[in-house]
C-alpha cells in the first residue's frame, strides 16, 4: 500500500444523470483500490437543492 486513502471529489449531478467525468473518476478510484494503492476509498461531495441525493452517496453506491 502506498497511500492511506483514495479521495474521490464529487461533481454536480443534474437531472439524476451521473456525468461521464464523474463515472471515470469513480472507476479510476476503484481500479486504484483493486491495485492495492490504498485500503480505503472515500467519496466526498454535497447535495444541492436540485439534486436527488448527495454526490458522495451516489459515488458510494457506484463503488459497491
Amino acid at each position: 500500500m502506498f497511500y492511506d486513502a483514495i479521495i474521490v471529489l464529487g461533481q454536480r449531478i443534474s437531472g439524476g444523470e451521473v456525468p461521464p467525468e464523474l463515472v471515470k473518476r469513480v472507476e479510476r478510484a476503484a481500479q486504484c483500490w483493486i491495485d492495492g494503492l490504498a485500503p480505503t476509498v472515500i467519496p466526498c461531495g454535497g447535495q444541492r437543492p436540485d439534486e436527488e441525493a448527495p454526490e458522495a452517496l451516489v459515488m458510494a453506491r457506484m463503488l459497491e
